[in-house]
């Protein structure tokens, strides 16, 4: 199955399930998600692809419309039509040289979000809601699933 088969097998995905939006936002996500999957194929090693930050997501998209670049995401992460993964990590840059990253489960990071039970993962140190959402950053990562699907060019059951 070709490239441009993949895409269609995704964004009919993306295309059922943004049907009860209006015109403008089923075309402002259809077209975002369009872009990052066509970025990601084209990436020469979808594989190598490390992680895809906001900015960079943003120029990809060609938009700052966070409101429908965020559901976009989010379609873009739906297990079992997943192109990419959300990544949540706290940096430790305490060794200037060789920064490391700290990552957050998505579930421990939803407790944490319900439980309002915020402390900097580093120190260990109770702090804000706020201090807290400016520790943690997110990036995108291509996903497996995806990454295999596009390798083996093998999508059963797309019509």
């Amino acid at each position: 199955m070709s490239n441009i088969s993949v895409k269609n097998y995704y964004l009919s995905f993306i295309d059922k399930e943004i049907q009860a939006h209006d015109d403008i936002t089923r075309h402002h996500v259809h077209d975002f998600a369009e872009s990052i999957i066509d970025f990601v194929i084209n990436y020469e090693d979808a594989e190598f692809l490390k992680e895809l930050d906001y900015s960079m997501i943003k120029k990809i998209v060609e938009s700052d419309d966070v409101t429908n670049i965020q559901y976009a995401l989010h379609l873009l992460a739906l297990e079992p039509h997943d192109v990419l993964n959300w990544v949540f990590y706290v940096e430790d840059s305490s060794n200037h040289y060789e920064p490391t990253r700290i990552y957050l489960k998505p579930k421990d990071l939803a407790k944490i979000l319900r439980e309002e039970d915020f402390h900097d993962p580093i120190t260990g140190n109770e702090v804000t809601k706020e201090y807290f959402s400016e520790l943690v950053n997110t990036v995108f990562k291509v996903s497996d699933n995806f990454i295999k699907k596009v390798s083996q060019d093998d999508i059963r059951g797309y019509s």
